[in-house]
Formats: C-alpha cells, structure tokens, sequence
C-alpha cells in the first residue's frame, strides 16, 4: 500500500511539474503583460506550488507516522500473545512432569 501512496505522490509531483511547465510557456508567449509582471506571477505560482509540495510532505509524513504507530502496537500485541502462549506451554509441560502429590 505505502508503494501505491508513493506513486501516487510521483505521480501528481510530476504533473505538478508538468502543469507549470506548460503555464510558464503559455505564459510567456501569451501574456499581454510586461516582463515584470509576467515574472511576478510566476514567481507567485512557483511559490504555490512549492507550498502544496511542503503541505503534501506534512500529511505524507503524518500518515507514515500513523502507519508506523500501528504497526508497533499490533508488534506489541503479537508479543504479549507469544508470551501469554510460552506461558500456558510451560504450565502445561510442568503439570504433565511433576509427579503428582503424594497422599493428595
């Protein structure tokens, strides 16, 4: 699943990336705007992007924090059902080997 969310993310970085590139292009040859106000979107559209990619990172780093939490809980429950299970094995073995109480 964390290979799927990975690609995912590739996947919509890449568009990302895509997506300005072709803007920027459109934008230069397009824009009736002077040079400076060109750059100054840019430059604004850059920035945004730069955001979404720092607030994507944040909930991708959320979520492996999550995903690591659950599975050290779900190790831990697994290890006191081993330990539980050792337990009722060696009860079980020293019932089946003591001697049984003499005069009982």
């Amino acid at each position: 699943m964390q290979n799927h969310n990975n690609g995912v993310l590739y996947k919509e970085i890449t568009m990302l990336l895509f997506g300005a590139g072709v803007g920027y292009v459109a934008g230069i040859l397009l824009a009736p705007r002077t040079g400076t106000d060109t750059r100054g979107n840019i430059l604004a559209k850059a920035r945004q992007s730069r955001d979404f990619l720092h607030q994507r990172s944040i909930e991708l780093r959320g979520r492996a924090s999550h995903i690591a939490e659950r599975g050290v809980n779900t190790l831990a429950t697994r290890q006191e059902g081993v330990k539980a299970a050792l337990a009722a094995g060696r009860k079980a073995y020293r019932r089946e080997t003591e001697p049984e109480a003499v005069g009982a």
